[in-house]
């Protein structure tokens, strides 16, 4: 009796090893499995992201002539702090070639042009958006919010701008493209606009009571301490020490016209405020330089 009580009990201690020894096989393998899942994706996403990295020429070439005017000069003004290419092909080629980031696939990006994205990339903006905080962008972040600006800046508000700039522009600010970049692009060779200096920006956008756009740029220098993500700035079309002492010597002229008109003001009343009543911002504006 006592026989049999000792074989039922080394039955079942059998039968809990066997039962132990199966649940961690089976725990083993699927943590095996797992890894190896994980692995898979893993270099299946690197694979992936390396195929992203670059496009084929052929694939550029669609994507170039897909791009309208106005882009091209988006990507140029993008792309200043990279290459001093000003030839669409060649420098979307230039960057293209070799490069360990997807500054095309970004560049895309920056021009929500989604639609080019899905058609060579077959991503979504979420996955673009994820890509690239993974991978961190190569565009830097004074030259996104350059961009931004560009959207929200109307035309009468440029002409603005423009005009209180004239003095500082080539050929009396008589840009070769009127627009917001290419005014940015002017005071950037002349030192006036720079990542760690966008003050008179500031003010530009405070005259012309912009005083939302002026807060951005604020807000954007605080949040860096005025440091260019992407690295050092590099002006890649300096401008000439000729025109620099041209400049130099129109802001002197400047100074003596600014103190003339203090003294005509001092000397003379101001104008009504019936004379501001009615007017728009960028009419007030121009009405306090007159004065």
């Amino acid at each position: 009796m006592a026989a049999s009580t000792d074989e039922r009990d080394d039955s079942a201690d059998r039968a809990l090893c066997l039962r132990h020894y199966a649940t961690n096989v089976t725990r083993n393998e699927v943590f095996s499995q797992t890894n190896c899942l994980l692995n898979c994706a893993a270099t299946a996403e690197r694979n992936i992201v390396m195929s992203r990295n670059s496009v084929t020429s052929r694939t550029l070439v669609q994507i170039v002539e897909e791009l309208e005017s106005e882009e091209e000069e988006v990507i140029k003004f993008a792309c200043q702090d990279l290459t001093s290419n000003t030839n669409i092909r060649e420098l979307l080629s230039e960057l293209n070639d070799g490069n360990s980031h997807p500054v095309i696939l970004e560049l895309l990006y920056v021009l929500k042009r989604f639609d080019l994205i899905k058609k060579y990339y077959n991503m979504t903006k979420v996955e673009v958006n994820m890509l690239l905080i993974r991978q961190s962008r190569i565009i830097s972040d004074y030259r996104y919010l350059m961009i931004e600006l560009n959207e929200e800046v109307e035309e009468h508000e440029l002409d603005a701008l423009i005009f209180l700039q004239k003095h500082y522009l080539r050929n009396g600010g008589k840009l070769k493209n009127k627009t917001f970049l290419s005014l940015i692009v002017e005071l950037e060779k002349n030192q006036l606009v720079m990542p760690s200096y966008l003050d008179r920006l500031e003010t530009m956008f405070q005259t012309i009571h912009r005083v939302d756009l002026k807060n951005r740029i604020r807000k954007f220098q605080q949040k860096d301490n005025a440091v260019c993500v992407g690295g050092p700035y590099v002006n890649a079309l300096p401008v000439s020490a000729s025109f620099l002492r041209k400049k130099q010597s129109c802001e002197s002229t400047i100074s003596s016209q600014q103190h003339k008109r203090k003294v005509l003001i001092m000397a003379q009343p101001f104008l009504p405020s019936e004379a501001y009543s009615h007017a728009t911002p960028v009419q007030e504006t121009m009405l306090q330089v007159i004065v």
